[in-house]
């Protein structure tokens, strides 16, 4: 799954302010420092902004900590994240949202009734956010969310039609995010080393959810900007996760989500 990226990195660095953002600022020479406003009790904050005006990564520190709070989000963010942990390997993982993108016809429907299911099979809350009687429409131009578990857990998932949130001439664009916030220091400093790929397989939900669309995941997800018709392999995977997803998934949650004994229950035999 080499398509996964950070969306979201959020971290807290046991350094002095100055040092944090001469280090990262760095990467960034055509970017500018502004004063920005502080959020979550910090007194002060700076922003590091592009030419065009984009925010890259925002500086918060004052009053709570004496360690500056540092986060990026969007696009910027996965760079960010190869930033930080290059000059800062020891720092704590605030939150770190891992996603990944589809832009084909019918994404949004077949991950939505995806996400329904692994929901079911792990018994976690599903909320769904957008027009009334729109959940499985074949088009809904305003465009629709499906959230995965509690916002007040460790980890929760969202997919969401992005396309149609902030690029209407792109409505197949629909992006699946698994939104992580390690509670205690142990797992902050332990998992600002992970790669997107372990985060995603930390937690029942999202393992459950990407377990066994793997191979199809590995395949068929793209970047933003690319559609392509999907291969007979990939229309074969398509049927098969359509026939037999939830006996699939019910076999994989027996197993607890073990992915080795789930490939040799499959196919221990012909191997």
């Amino acid at each position: 799954m080499e398509n996964l990226f950070f969306d979201w990195y959020a971290c807290t660095i046991e350094k002095s302010v100055e040092s944090v953002i001469e280090q990262i600022w760095k990467n960034y020479p055509q970017a500018t420092l502004e004063i920005a406003r502080p959020r979550n009790g910090y007194s002060h904050a700076d922003c590091l902004v592009l030419p065009s005006g984009e925010p890259v990564c925002t500086f918060m520190y004052g009053r709570i900590s004496n360690f500056p709070f540092v986060v990026s989000s969007g696009v910027h963010a996965d760079k960010f994240s190869r930033v930080v942990r290059d000059a800062f390997p020891v720092h704590k993982l605030v939150r770190a949202d891992v996603a990944i993108d589809f832009d084909e016809p019918g994404a949004y429907l077949s991950l939505f009734d995806h996400g329904i299911t692994t929901a079911e099979s792990v018994s976690v809350s599903t909320r769904y956010v957008g027009p009334a009687l729109a959940e499985r429409a074949a088009d809904c131009p305003a465009g629709r969310t499906l959230y995965l578990g509690s916002r007040t857990s460790v980890g929760m998932m969202r997919i969401y039609e992005k396309g149609k949130k902030d690029c209407p001439d792109r409505p197949d664009w629909v992006r699946v995010e698994f939104e992580f916030k390690p509670k205690n220091n142990e797992a902050r400093y332990h998992y600002a080393t992970a790669t997107p790929l372990e985060i995603v397989f930390v937690m029942k939900l999202p393992r459950a959810f990407f377990a066994v669309l793997c191979d199809l995941v590995a395949s068929a997800s793209v970047r933003p900007g690319t559609i392509r018709q999907p291969s007979d392999r990939e229309r074969t995977l398509e049927h098969l996760k359509k026939q037999y997803g939830r006996t699939l998934q019910q076999l994989l949650h027996d197993l607890d989500y073990d992915s080795e004994a789930f490939v040799h229950f499959l196919v221990g035999d012909i191997l």
